[in-house]
Formats: C-alpha cells, sequence, structure tokens
C-alpha cells in the first residue's frame, strides 16, 4: 500500500486489492425482524374446542454501499442504496373434538388456514460525488440506476381429520386438505391431498407376547399420502411483460413487450408416498430397531419445456414428467451399559434411488450444460443428473506424446504437453460429442448415517455425533479452472501440483487460460474433475461436568451447576475436502461461506 490517499496495489487490472476492499469500501446491510403472535381457545362444550391463532413476520433491510475514488483507480466514487420489506401474515381457525369411551378413543379435527406474504425491494446507484467527504446520495450527482419490485402470493387451505384408537392396540388416521395457491393458472388453483395411515400394536396381543417373550415392543405400520409442491415463482403461470425499449421516429422510446408465456393449466405437482415400516423393542426397550421401506411417485413435475418458437418464446412452465424415489430408513436406539455408568447409542442410515419415469411428450432427455458443453443428463429409466462426461486418459506427457496420439485432443489436433488427453469411446478416430458417456453417479447421495453417543458417569458427561455420506460424485473443474487462472477464491496446497515439464507426474494439466491457445481443451467437462464426495464428520462433541453431584450437593437451593466444553465440525474425513470442498453441502463453488468450526464453553446453572 502507498501513502495515505494513493492508490493501492493490483494484481491484476480487474480485481480490487482485499485491503482496500476492506479499509475504503463502505458495505452495511442493517435488519430488522418483527415477530407476533396471538391465540385464543373456546371451550364451545366440554369435548368441543375452537381455536384460533393469528401470527405476522415482518423483515426489513436497509444496505448501504459506498466506494471511494481511490478504491476506483480515479475513476468516479459512487453509491448506493436498496431497501426491502417482507411481510408474511398466517391465520389458522380450528375446531377440535374430542371422545373418549372405556375401548376407544375418537378425535376430530376442521379447519381453515390463510396465508399470504407481500414483498417489495426499491435500489437506487448514484456517482460523481465531488469528494469523499460526504457519501450521502444527495451530494452525488448522477444517477446510474433505479430499480424497484412488488409480489405477493396467497395459500388457502381447507383441512380435516380423523384419529381413532381401538384398545389401544388398533390406530387409524385419515385426514384431507385442500389447498388453492395464487402462484397457479386460474384452472387449477386448487389440489386436493388425503392420506391414511395404520398402526397395530402387536406386542399387546396375547400369542405375541407368549410366543417372543424377549419383544418389549411391536407396532407395524402402513400409511399411504399425497403431497404438493407450489414452489415455484409468484407469477409463474402469467404472461408477463418486461421493460423494452424500441425506436419511434428516430428515437429510442421505453415501452413493454411479453417476457414469458401464459399457462392457465400450470397446477399443483403432486407427490405420492406408500411407506410401510415396523418398531421393535427388545429387553424391555433397552434395543430398539425401527425400519421403514418407502415408494414415492412425483407427477405432474413443474418443469420448463421447450414449446415451438413460433410463439415468441423457446420454453414455458408446465406440469409434465413423472419420478419415482425408492429406499429405506433404519434406526437403532440401544441402552448399552445402565448404572453408575451409562452408555447409549442411536444409529440411523437412509438410503435413496430415484428414476426418471416420464419426461416432455416425446420423452427427449435434459441435458445439463456447463461452458457451453454437456455435462449431465436426465433420461427415462435412469436417476436424475447423471454425470455425462467425456472419459480421460491421463495428460500428453512430452512432444513425442503430443505427437503420436494428437487425435486424443478434442479443442485441437495441436496438443501441448500437459494437456488432457481423451479416450475415443467409439473408435471412429477423432474426439467429439459422440465420445461422451455416462460417467460415475450423480450429485446426490444414495445413503446417508448418523451415530450418536451418549455417556455418563456421576457428574460427567459425554455427546457425540458423526454424520455421513455415501455414493456420490461432485464435479469440480469450474472451481479448479477458477484457482488456476486467477480468481478470487483461496489457495490450497493441492494448486502446487499442476503439470510442469519438472513436474509431469502432476495430478492437474497445465494451467492455461479458458481463452488462451488449446486453452479449452484442458477443461471440458469429463471424468477427469470427478471427486467423490462421500464423508463423515464429526459434527458435534460435548464434554460436561456437574459440580452439583459431587463438589456442591449440600447446597439445597441449588439443584445444577455444570460446566460444558462443546465442539462443533471439529474434522471431516473426505476425498473432496482437499480441494476446499464442503461435502456436506455438495456445492463445489469455492464463493460459499465455509462450514464453521466452533469450540465453545458454558455454564449451566439451575435453582
Amino acid at each position: 500500500q502507498t501513502v495515505k490517499g494513493g492508490n493501492y496495489y493490483y494484481h491484476a487490472h480487474f480485481f480490487l486489492n482485499p485491503i482496500a476492499l476492506a479499509k475504503e469500501v463502505e458495505n452495511q446491510s442493517r435488519g430488522n425482524n418483527y415477530l407476533a403472535n396471538l391465540y385464543a381457545n373456546v371451550n364451545i362444550l366440554d369435548n368441543l374446542v375452537f381455536k384460533s391463532s393469528f401470527g405476522a413476520n415482518i423483515t426489513t433491510y436497509n444496505d448501504k454501499y459506498y466506494k471511494t475514488m481511490n478504491v476506483n483507480r480515479g475513476n468516479p466514487s459512487y453509491g448506493s442504496v436498496s431497501n426491502s420489506l417482507r411481510r408474511n401474515l398466517l391465520t389458522e381457525n380450528t375446531l377440535n373434538y374430542d371422545l373418549e369411551k372405556k375401548d376407544w378413543t375418537l378425535n376430530l379435527l376442521a379447519g381453515f388456514t390463510y396465508q399470504n406474504e407481500y414483498f417489495e425491494n426499491s435500489s437506487f446507484q448514484k456517482s460523481d460525488f465531488p469528494d469523499d467527504d460526504i457519501k450521502t446520495p444527495n451530494a452525488a450527482t448522477k444517477i446510474d440506476s433505479a430499480t424497484g419490485s412488488a409480489t405477493e402470493w396467497s395459500l388457502i387451505s381447507y383441512l380435516a381429520r380423523a384419529n381413532f384408537a381401538y384398545m389401544n392396540r388398533y390406530i387409524l388416521t385419515a385426514s384431507i386438505r385442500q389447498d388453492g395457491s395464487s402462484r397457479f393458472g386460474k384452472n387449477n388453483h386448487w389440489g386436493t391431498f388425503p392420506s391414511v395411515s395404520a398402526g397395530w400394536l402387536m406386542s399387546e396381543e396375547e400369542f405375541i407376547k407368549d410366543a417372543l417373550p424377549v419383544v418389549s415392543n411391536m407396532k407395524l405400520r402402513a400409511s399411504y399420502g399425497v403431497v404438493g409442491n407450489n414452489n415455484i415463482g409468484d407469477y409463474s403461470s402469467i404472461g408477463l411483460m418486461s421493460n423494452t425499449n424500441y425506436i419511434f421516429n428516430g428515437n429510442k422510446v421505453g415501452g413493454y413487450s411479453p417476457s414469458s408465456f401464459s399457462n392457465p393449466d400450470l397446477g399443483w405437482e403432486k407427490t405420492q408416498t406408500t411407506d410401510i415400516g415396523i418398531d421393535l423393542g427388545f429387553v424391555k426397550n433397552r434395543i430398539n430397531l425401527s425400519l421403514d421401506y418407502y415408494i414415492a411417485n412425483t407427477k405432474d413435475l413443474l418443469l420448463n419445456v421447450p414449446i415451438p418458437q413460433i410463439t415468441g418464446f423457446g420454453t414455458a412452465l408446465q406440469n409434465i414428467g413423472k419420478i419415482q424415489n425408492r429406499g429405506f430408513e433404519v434406526e437403532l436406539m440401544t441402552k448399552n451399559i445402565v448404572g453408575a455408568f451409562n452408555w447409549s447409542t442411536n444409529f440411523n442410515l437412509s438410503y435413496n434411488h430415484n428414476e426418471v419415469k416420464q419426461l416432455g411428450p416425446d420423452g427427449s432427455p435434459i441435458i445439463g450444460y456447463q461452458e457451453g458443453f454437456p455435462i449431465t443428463k436426465t433420461e427415462i429409466g435412469e436417476s436424475i443428473g447423471n454425470y455425462y462426461l467425456f472419459k480421460t486418459d491421463g495428460v500428453f506427457k512430452d512432444e513425442e506424446d503430443c505427437r503420436v496420439n494428437k487425435n486424443m485432443s478434442y479443442a485441437n489436433k495441436n496438443p501441448q504437453p500437459g494437456d488432457i488427453k481423451y479416450k475415443d469411446m467409439n473408435g471412429d478416430g477423432f474426439i467429439d460429442g459422440a465420445d461422451q458417456w455416462r460417467i460415475g453417479k450423480n450429485s446426490f447421495p444414495r445413503g446417508n448415517y448418523g451415530i450418536y453417543a451418549n455417556l455418563s458417569y456421576k457428574g460427567f458427561s459425554a455427546n457425540i455425533l458423526f454424520q455421513g455420506a455415501t455414493s456420490r460424485d461432485m464435479y469440480i473443474e469450474d472451481v479448479v479452472r477458477g484457482q488456476s487462472t486467477g480468481g478470487y477464491t483461496m489457495v490450497y496446497p493441492y494448486q502446487l501440483d499442476y503439470w510442469m515439464p519438472d513436474n509431469t507426474d502432476a495430478k492437474f494439466p497445465r494451467i492455461a487460460m479458458n481463452s488462451s491457445v488449446n486453452g479449452n481443451n484442458n477443461y471440458v467437462t469429463s471424468d477427469f474433475w470427478l471427486v467423490n464426495g462421500r464423508y463423515i464428520r464429526l459434527k458435534s462433541l460435548q464434554l460436561g461436568y456437574d459440580f452439583r453431584s459431587v463438589l456442591l450437593k449440600n447446597i439445597k437451593w441449588l439443584y445444577k451447576c455444570q460446566v460444558v466444553l462443546s465442539g462443533q465440525n471439529l474434522f471431516t474425513i473426505s476425498p473432496a475436502t482437499k480441494y476446499g470442498f464442503d461435502p456436506e453441502n455438495g456445492s463445489t463453488n469455492n464463493y460459499d461461506y465455509p462450514m464453521q468450526r466452533v469450540y465453545a464453553i458454558s455454564l449451566n446453572l439451575g435453582f
């Protein structure tokens, strides 16, 4: 840095010096959140209760930004101000009826709910401030931009539910709700969503008690239900207008033009789920096991589908396609040791497989692109978003390798040492789009698991939680390229392992800007950039001691005095961590804020 008032050093003309950003750029954000909840219960009859509630959540934000002339390298300073308001209102009104007899109980509920959310924001930017002493917008003379918007949505629901239990062992629940969303077309605002579930507490049957004395709990469960998805834009079913300039009498004039296609029949995406499960308890419930198997069929997917160009648009949001998810969930809870020393564990495991059943009018696959190259393919009979890549065969070692195997280059036929080599999968003698194949898995983990342990001895206690995921691939090319060609991201040790004449066995190809000669050859979407995203993480660790148990036990008015040391995200084992990625959130964007490692100490007192 130069003397005060001077310019800062830049490592490129388009990158700001981080010291300048920290010291001379003002970037403030202030927010307020207001919450209010009111409710009333009215006992109409002995068994009939009316409940009404109202809640409001109002959030406001004010953001201010100012960049000085010094940071702007002699260009005029500029500042911006933006304000936003989000207001969410919810009212719920229900009637609840309870009836209890000798052998059975009945609960009935009927209700109505209404939710509305309104959002608005406005912002403007001004420049040509006389100096950097007065930074409020009124000091600037030029308006660079000004914009504002407002959106609103509403959801109305009618619902009913019945619970019935007989002899405390046969349980039946049925419900239905009808939801109307403002986001859908005028012909399809409403969706109906029924559900039914049944349970049989088999361990209360005499023949189970006689045949399986070691079983202390056995419950068989089954359920079927339909849920809806309206997670789309607030005005996705309506043909919107956008600002458009045109020439009239030789002058540029502002106006409007259609920006989206209307679909009055756009409606709810629906998922029908069937679940069968069993709960088991052994040895007076010291061992508890829950098993579930489910199949979820989603239809009327909310997808942007290509439409004829004659309409003036390329795509339109429609209800089309079917997807099936099926899998199982296991939970095992054990009390391993009970006494002065206690040790219990909880293990859970889930597995999910999805399969595309229907796509579009003609079943054509959906191709995902990155930097103009195909990277994923979603097709009937396969999982969503499978990687669709070129297969690689290392890098060109030297000039002789480039000469002999030049047809293994993609971008051109004059590869350089350190460039990636691609396999000719169809054997036609050159590399093109026909050589892309399904490789690896997709970015969604098929399996997730967690292990929790609780230990205690007198005043000491410990809680440990591990979690992890399996069967997942992460695509890292975009970040590796950004880091190798001048990005804002952090530097990691693996970045020292790029190909160079004295490092021909490097992990990564030679460093080449994407726009440089032959640079694109190294950044074609390929299996070279796939990383296994499996992981196991020590999510939390908590160690505590209650002084009340021994040292302070004679103090009658103090029933708890516990000191706790805790940590979160203490370590992660994964092939992806050495590249700077967090495998838990699955993102390979190094601009994401990293998962924090937290250490804390706390004192819990009870009187």
